[in-house]
Order: C-alpha cells, then structure tokens, then sequence
C-alpha cells in the first residue's frame, strides 16, 4: 500500500493541499510557502488591481555597495529594477551589457531585425513610443520629477476609449494623438502617468502652456 502524499494546510484559505501546490520559500523551516500557489496568485493579482498605474518612486537619499565593483555609493548611482535598486551600480551594469554585446554581436543584430519586423507590424504601437520618448526626453531637459513608459500611454488612450480628452474626437490618421501634460511642464508640472493627458494636435497646440481652467476645447474655432 503506497504513502499518502505529504500535505500541507495553508494558511489563507485552510485547505489542506499537497506539498506541490506551494512555492519554495528557503526562510520557512520546512522549506514552504506557508500560503498556497492559488492564494499567492489571489494576493498578487488583488495588488496588481490596486497599484495599476502607479510608479515606484527611487529614493534621493542613502548608501549602497555595489556587489560588483564593491564601492560604497550613493543610491542615485543605481538603476531601478521594479520596485527594487539593482545589486550593481550604473557604471557596472553598463559594462556588463556592453560585455554582453561583444560577446554576442550576432544576438544585437537579431534583435534590431526582429524590432525592425515589429515595427512595420504595428505602426501604431511604434508611434506611441516615438511620441513617449520624445516627451520623456524634453521633461529631462527640464529638469521635471516623474516618468512614464509606453505602456502608460497606451493605457491612457484605453481610459479615454481613443478619443481626445478635450474635444472627444476619436483618434485617426488626419487626427493622430499627442501626449499633454494637464499641468504644463512649464508651470511645474510633472511627468508621471496621472499628469498626462492624449490629445488631437489642435487641441494641444491651442491648450499650450494653460492649466486645465484656463482652457477651452472650442476656443479659438470660428464660428
């Protein structure tokens, strides 16, 4: 007669499961998650709802040490990795990706062909991102706090149904989109995602520098 497999009662939902519906946890006694992979992926998924959208904010003060070069530095001198400061400092990330480059020069090439194919694939998408990275490229020239990523643009324009936010227009080709800061830069704006707005040109172009008060979609149409 075979051994019943070992379980485990998970501290969630208190079901009592096999060993292999948990995920390895290496500071448990036994080994285990204490919590079970369906409520781990519940957690995960309820967290996700509740922080779409918002940025990790990196932090302007403190010491880190570099696990690779080992010099005590600043934590501006880190890049982000999701929430988290990377174990290597900017100088030694970049020498491993240019390391990673020469030693695989026929994976860069790869990889520009294949961006190559997806931009004439989805021309919309690659407008999105040409749009954000010239508004993330003219918010650094001035100096404003925030940033954005392709992916806040394209749901942006998923909140606002592809229509502009002032005028409601649909987005086309004779009316393509454009990225606004809702409080212009100029006035002390930032650049994060709840700053920012989809616009058709003319409006942006007749909002320019005003606050949101002080502009009118119709303003400046005859009559």
């Amino acid at each position: 007669m075979e051994e019943p497999a070992p379980t485990k009662v998970c501290s969630k939902c208190g079901r009592e499961l096999p060993l292999d519906m948990y995920c390895k946890a290496i500071a448990n006694k036994d080994g285990i998650s204490t919590k079970c992979r369906d409520c781990r992926t519940e957690e995960h998924r309820q967290w996700r709802a509740k922080h779409r959208g918002e940025k990790a904010v990196p932090p302007s003060e403190g010491v880190k040490s570099c696990t690779k070069c080992h010099r005590k530095l600043t934590v501006t001198e880190f890049y982000m990795n999701g929430r988290y400061l990377m174990a290597y400092c900017k100088d030694c990330w970049r020498e491993r990706v240019r390391q990673r480059y020469e030693e695989c020069p026929e994976s860069t090439e790869h990889r520009a062909e294949r961006w190559k194919r997806y931009t004439q694939a989805n021309p919309e998408h690659f407008r999105i991102v040409r749009k954000a990275q010239k508004a993330i490229r003219r918010s650094r020239e001035l100096g404003c706090e925030g940033n954005f990523t392709p992916n806040d643009i394209a749901w942006k324009l998923f909140q606002q149904d592809n229509k502009c936010a002032y005028c409601h227009q649909e987005f086309s080709e004779a009316l393509p989109c454009t990225i606004d800061h809702i409080v212009p830069l100029s006035r002390g704006g930032t650049n994060w995602p709840s700053n920012l707005a989809m616009a058709c040109g003319p409006c942006n172009s007749r909002k320019h520098d005003k606050m949101p008060d002080e502009f009118s979609p119709l303003e400046g149409i005859a009559a």
